[in-house]
């Protein structure tokens, strides 16, 4: 058992450490299709996923709060111009209709375009409100903006944003269903951090 866990993490450290590894976005595919995820999100957390769009697909991978999982996997589904991503990200959401017991839906979001296009629409429009805590050009020092503020206050996460052109790594707390209640939880952060924060709303995270 030990011999085969040294294998194992010597492949994820030369993984890590080779600058052609991480050039294909097949290697990834693979790397999911053989239900590697925490390998995969020890290189996205080692900034090692170049692609934006592969980047928020392992950020909701660990994504706990099923609703907000399925809004990063429509919004992937909808912009992606990697097919197999596309096809990875509209097999998540049925499995997420299918978790619920809509059985039907979860099908015919597999074999009905325009039934997948109603269903996408609907789920867009729920906006969800959140603190942002910090802004960065930076995965890595939003990952560690992430950790210390995990320290003081729960249910901390990080949202890719494009802004002219670049990414941005915002890091956030909370999911909430009204502005009412991020004001509610930003002056709870006030409280244990003594940072201020800023209330956002976003669609199809």
């Amino acid at each position: 058992m030990q011999k085969y866990r040294f294998i194992q993490y010597l492949s994820i450290l030369i993984l890590l450490q080779s600058p052609f590894a991480f050039a294909q976005p097949d290697l990834w595919l693979r790397m999911y299709s053989e239900n590697k995820i925490s390998e995969l999100m020890q290189l996205r957390g080692a900034g090692k996923i170049s692609s934006p769009d592969w980047g928020r697909f392992v950020d909701a991978l660990s994504v706990e709060e099923t609703d907000s999982a399925l809004k990063s996997y429509i919004r992937i589904y909808t912009t992606t111009g990697d097919e197999n991503l596309k096809k990875l990200s509209l097999d998540r959401i049925s499995q997420y209709y299918y978790a619920k017991g809509f059985y039907e839906s979860a099908n015919r979001i597999l074999e009905d375009p325009q039934f997948r296009k109603q269903v996408f629409a609907i789920q867009k429009m729920k906006s969800t409100y959140g603190v942002q805590l910090g802004a960065f050009s930076s995965y890595q020092n939003a990952l560690q903006n992430k950790k210390k503020l995990q320290k003081k206050i729960s249910d901390v996460f990080i949202l890719s944003k494009n802004n002219q052109g670049k990414t941005l790594y915002v890091v956030v707390s909370g999911k909430l269903n009204s502005r009412k209640a991020a004001q509610k939880l930003r002056q709870e952060i006030l409280r244990r951090t003594g940072q201020k924060g800023l209330i956002i709303q976003f669609e199809g995270e």
